[in-house]
């Protein structure tokens, strides 16, 4: 298969989940990479939420078939990054119809209206199995059991993704591991939040524990990557492949976002005020508990959950080339330039008076 363009006119990318943490920064890194590879670009975002940075914004479902077909009119390439996440208050339904249902709704639009290409979004997630795994790589099989509906969902959506890759519509799947950036609403929202609000006061777990964070923008610039690797006359090596993108070695989840809390000027929990993982878990399950039985009145969010829980109590690092090799990626921010970019933006909402 040769890839062509519709036109010879800017590449024509579709971005499901546009209004999200991550979406935002894949438009930025698709219109900075273009810039410098002279290659404009139009960028329609389908999302719930309206997305300003797109030249088109697409308020709608991945859950409804002839919303995304509608989207998919007209483009070049889909990048998939649309999920729903489990906070242990949304009905596993649901989280497979948005995961599971949304990612096939995706590669259906793509091969209907003819698209060639499909950048997906994946996660480490759905390596996990409720132990610890060090040195991790691609070749890591799934776990016979899931932490949760959302590891399973996008196991068996990047499976789906996987298969599609044929001789006429390429696909790769980026597995991103725990994101962390400027706007963060899952990890340094929650963290920052709790320290300013004096309610952060223990770690849990051992401090031997390690976590593969990695910086939002260098998750975003691998997509970009990958966005334009897939357009080529040839077909990549990266496509029908599955890769974990990281920036930095493993490190303790509380050390690492003490630097940032105690930058912005709060105090955190010492290494010795730790509870165990089992009183954690129990904790954990109760919140999940509590957060289903007040669902239909309180949209509650835990922090604390089983999945949580098992994360911050299971070492987990990722030791892997692949994705530098097959593609050429190295992360595009040093671990000290994210670092300042994150607590730049905080300052003014986490910054102590």
């Amino acid at each position: 298969m040769v890839f062509t363009m519709r036109n010879n006119g800017p590449l024509r990318v579709l971005l499901t989940g546009g209004a999200g943490f991550l979406g935002k920064r894949v438009i930025s890194e698709l219109r900075e990479l273009g810039a410098t590879r002279g290659q404009s670009l139009y960028i329609r975002s389908i999302d719930l939420l309206p997305c300003e940075s797109a030249d088109d914004s697409v308020e709608g479902d991945i859950t409804q078939p002839n919303v995304i077909d509608a989207a998919a009119r007209d483009i070049d390439v889909i990048v998939h990054a649309a999920a729903m996440i489990d906070w242990g208050n949304t009905p596993r339904s649901r989280i497979f119809e948005v995961n599971l249902d949304g990612t096939r709704h995706v590669l259906d639009a793509a091969r209907r209206n003819g698209i060639h290409a499909v950048v997906y979004t994946g996660t480490m997630d759905v390596v996990m199995n409720g132990g610890p795994l060090l040195s991790i790589d691609e070749g890591q099989p799934y776990p016979s059991r899931f932490m949760d509906a959302y590891s399973e969902s996008k196991a068996l959506a990047e499976q789906a993704i996987l298969d599609a890759n044929d001789g006429t519509l390429r696909t790769v799947v980026l597995r991103a591991c725990g994101m962390y950036g400027e706007a963060d609403p899952y990890h340094m929202d929650n963290v920052l939040t709790s320290a300013r609000d004096g309610k952060l006061t223990f770690r849990v777990g051992s401090p031997e524990t390690v976590f593969e964070h990695v910086y939002v923008g260098n998750v975003a610039y691998a997509h970009a990557l990958a966005t334009f690797a897939m357009i080529g006359e040839e077909p990549p090596p990266i496509a029908g492949k599955k890769y974990f993108v990281t920036d930095q070695p493993a490190d303790n989840f509380f050390e690492f976002m003490r630097k940032f809390v105690e930058h912005l000027g709060h105090e955190f929990p010492p290494a010795s005020r730790t509870i165990p993982a089992w009183a954690a878990m129990l904790a954990g399950r109760a919140n999940e508990r509590f957060a289903r039985l007040v669902q239909p009145l309180w949209k509650l969010r835990p922090v604390l959950t089983a999945s949580s829980v098992s994360v911050l109590t299971n070492s987990i690092s990722i030791k892997s080339t692949r994705l530098a090799d097959d593609l050429g990626y190295a992360p595009r921010y040093t671990v000290e330039e994210a670092f300042e970019r994150v607590v730049s933006y905080y300052e003014p909402h986490f910054g102590s008076v």
